[in-house]
């Protein structure tokens, strides 16, 4: 089972979205930005993945743009 944890940043000041898997291995982190929603996962970064949303294309980083 995917859990969530909501946890402070440690450098930035803001409130990230930690997703775990069962062991609690962490999966991916989501980070709030003013103007988009950040996910950062090494599972994003593989070659049989392929996402790209927003303008970004670095491996291993979706961003959602908000309206």
């Amino acid at each position: 089972m995917i859990r969530f944890r909501l946890k402070p940043h440690a450098v930035r000041k803001v409130e990230v979205c930690e997703i775990l898997d069962e062991d609690g291995s962490l999966l991916g982190v989501l980070y709030p930005e003013e103007d988009k929603v950040r996910l950062v996962s090494k599972h994003l970064a593989k070659d049989d993945i392929s996402v790209k949303v927003g303008r970004t294309s670095t491996d291993g980083v979706v961003e959602v743009r908000l309206p």
